[in-house]
């Protein structure tokens, strides 16, 4: 997202500061599959890399977009 030409140059900035106090929120497994998905791994590639089922990644994909939807409308 940050490096993404088409994203407004006060978005870019606000996406710099919130990313990573919302990684380090995380759990260390959490945090890895965040990087991985983040980077654009597959589900499945993801999955193997962290030793889990491609369920579980999936679950964690679903689980990483509302805890971001929540820490946006949460106190700033």
């Amino acid at each position: 997202m940050a490096a993404d030409p088409r994203m407004k140059v006060p978005d870019q900035a606000a996406f710099r500061v919130d990313f990573p106090r919302f990684r380090e929120e995380l759990t260390p497994t959490t945090q890895a599959a965040l990087d991985l998905l983040a980077a654009g791994w597959g589900t499945g590639a993801a999955a193997a890399r962290l030793g889990v089922t491609p369920a579980r990644v999936s679950q964690l994909r679903r689980e990483l977009a509302q805890k971001w939807a929540a820490f946006h409308d949460g106190p700033a």
